[in-house]
């Protein structure tokens, strides 16, 4: 978590979700919402922002131990299924829910000073290379 002053009086806390797994709106939710060992990290003063570093390469290697390759769209739905069903069915996600209404952005990081590949036109379903897809192809 970091924390920075915005224009306002108001502070920007970001949050990372990596994608790597499922559960992980889930368990990132209970965290800010009770589990952090003081209460709850909510406040009228804080806006969270959510940063989603771009870690396919990480995520690529993570499962490919001998079975299937996993591809950019696994990826993808572990980042974003979550949160559209949490907004879809609120009842049935109460806590990836409540953490939505207290998120104003998302940030993609990368290290900026790193030359990207052109962008390409294989669809997330097919990408398997053990490269990160294109920054502007990603976004």
């Amino acid at each position: 978590m970091e924390q920075s002053k915005g224009h306002n009086s108001a502070a920007e806390m970001r949050l990372s979700i990596y994608g790597m797994e499922r559960g992980e709106w889930l368990d990132l939710a209970k965290w800010v919402l009770r589990d952090w060992g003081l209460g709850p990290v909510l406040s009228t003063h804080n806006r969270w922002i959510v940063q989603v570093p771009r870690l396919w390469r990480i995520f690529c290697l993570k499962g490919n131990n001998g079975a299937i390759k996993r591809s950019f769209q696994d990826m993808l739905k572990n980042l974003f299924c979550p949160i559209f069903e949490a907004t879809i069915y609120p009842n049935k996600h109460p806590e990836i829910s409540q953490l939505l209404t207290h998120i104003v952005a998302f940030d993609s990081v990368d290290d900026e000073g790193t030359l990207e590949a052109p962008c390409n036109c294989t669809r997330p379903d097919a990408w398997q290379s053990d490269s990160n897809p294109a920054y502007s192809w990603q976004l």
